[in-house]
């Protein structure tokens, strides 16, 4: 697995607008591939102003500054955003990225899965501690 930098503006004419994502995987052509992914989950006009690869945090290409990653931004897009793009990936994409698009719907349907049951849970424990607090109430003489 390699680390790239990726650099994002929301607004290309504005560096105020930069963002900067940490990605990992085997090639620079996945971390353009998922760059234009990244932009375009960060607004109509954003566009990738750069993918650099790294070792140990800093830029390794020739002629790039090398500076340290000072913080990293979560951009994690929710199922809702992703939805369209996989559902346009079933309809119109090749046989490797129709697998790849039924991939993370699996693990969507595994997380929503996992959600509710952990709702479920939560909602019996909330429901006992206040049945269990009740009790102790009623047993100390408090009106509850």
């Amino acid at each position: 697995m390699q680390h790239f930098i990726i650099l994002v503006r929301r607004d290309p004419s504005d560096r105020r607008t930069e963002e900067t994502f940490d990605y990992h995987c085997e090639t620079m052509e996945q971390a353009k591939i998922y760059a234009t992914d990244v932009a375009k989950l960060c607004g109509p006009t954003a566009k990738v102003m750069s993918v650099r690869q790294t070792s140990d945090g800093e830029p390794v290409r020739a002629g790039v500054e090398r500076k340290r990653l000072l913080e990293t931004i979560d951009c994690t897009p929710s199922w809702q955003e992703v939805l369209p793009a996989l559902i346009t990936m079933l309809q119109e994409g090749s046989a490797e990225t129709k697998s790849g698009a039924m991939t993370e719907l699996m693990r969507m349907a595994r997380l929503a899965d996992a959600y509710n049951v952990m709702q479920k849970a939560m909602t019996k424990a909330l429901e006992d501690t206040t049945t269990g607090l009740r009790e102790l109430l009623a047993k100390a003489g408090v009106k509850s």
